[in-house]
């Protein structure tokens, strides 16, 4: 009985998330032949060239933050070679081992605070790319035909700056897990506590990743106001904790293990491991989240859409009866048509 009572307050806490007085949306409720993930894998079999092409126009505004981070990589490798220290020949010093790592860990922690204090801002520039990716992906969970240079610049014009201010929150959450895993490699804090720091920060970045998607997908299906947005990604984020978590192993998971079998191969084998990244993880990840959260607005949010249009046509029919003009009020229904996507293809897109 006490879980069923958990269960209706968390219920009742996305049944009053709002979307505005005219969402207007832009929403297909598809009807899929089996599962989710049965489409999610057949997406990424046979429209891989669509979802390259994403991922590739996604990596122009993150050139940045490659930038920073091959910097950053190549100067702590510099501070083992550059140091005094470590070139002792006969006319230096050298001090105690356990200064020298000391004052070696301390400049790499330093290094690391520059490094993620630059990549916030930058990640900001970046999520300004993922408007067209996220317009672009939407069009792919329809398994509707994509075009995929002008679908994703439309969708960055249209919502550069939600985006712009949803990187700055992704940012923060990056911040604190690597920052925490630095603190935990290159200082001196107590083992357990900075476990138990970097375990909190991983949890705190799943809150904010699944916030920041959850807001992304909506600022691309509804015409919604930044802080309406904000208010229902955190909500979201929240309430459904534990299914999101599900859906990060799904998307990052991958992504995450390719990049971390690259930084302990040998740099010959790196390549193999960072291709598949720079050509599909990005958009890899967004596609997870735009079929998680298409389900969780079918079931929550998409109802509401009925209700609010049939509420302002009202009003305006009420409105154009007391104007001397007499004219027919111009509705604008919002028509979603089942679409169910081919079971099997023979062409790649």
């Amino acid at each position: 009985m006490q879980r069923v009572g958990i269960m209706a307050q968390y219920k009742s806490i996305l049944d009053k998330m709002s979307l505005g007085d005219r969402p207007q949306p832009d929403f297909v409720k598809v009807t899929y032949q089996g599962s989710r993930f049965r489409f999610f894998f057949e997406t990424l079999k046979l429209r891989l060239g669509k979802i390259c092409g994403i991922n590739l126009l996604s990596l122009l505004l993150f050139l940045p933050v490659a930038a920073v981070i091959f910097y950053f990589y190549y100067t702590k490798l510099g501070f083992g070679v550059y140091l005094p220290f470590n070139s002792n020949v006969g006319i230096g010093y050298p001090p105690s081992d356990l200064n020298l790592m000391e004052k070696y860990h301390s400049m790499v922690f330093l290094a690391d605070l520059q490094q993620f204090g630059l990549i916030v801002p930058l990640s900001m520039l970046g999520f300004v790319g993922l408007a067209g990716a996220f317009r672009a992906t939407k069009i792919l969970s329809w398994d509707k035909e994509l075009l995929t240079t002008k679908e994703f610049f439309w969708g960055v014009k249209q919502g550069f700056a939600k985006f712009f201010f949803y990187g700055l929150l992704f940012g923060i959450g990056l911040f604190g897990v690597y920052i925490s895993l630095s603190m935990l490699q290159h200082t001196n804090i107590n083992v357990f506590l900075g476990v138990v720091i970097f375990i909190a920060s991983i949890l705190l970045f799943i809150f904010l990743a699944s916030a920041c998607m959850f807001m992304c997908t909506q600022a691309t299906l509804f015409s919604i106001g930044f802080w309406r947005s904000v208010g229902n990604g955190f909500a979201m984020a929240g309430v459904l904790y534990w299914p999101n978590l599900l859906i990060s192993i799904l998307g990052f998971g991958p992504v995450v293990l390719f990049m971390y079998l690259s930084s302990i191969s040998p740099q010959i084998l790196n390549m193999i491991f960072i291709i598949p990244i720079f050509l599909y993880g990005i958009t890899f990840v967004i596609l997870a989240y735009t079929l998680y959260s298409h389900f969780i607005y079918e079931r929550f949010l998409f109802k509401k859409v009925s209700t609010v249009q049939a509420t302002s046509t009202k009003i305006e029919t009420d409105s154009d009866e007391n104007s001397e003009n007499t004219k027919e009020p111009k509705i604008k229904k919002s028509k979603s048509k089942p679409v169910k996507p081919q079971k099997y293809r023979k062409k790649i897109d």
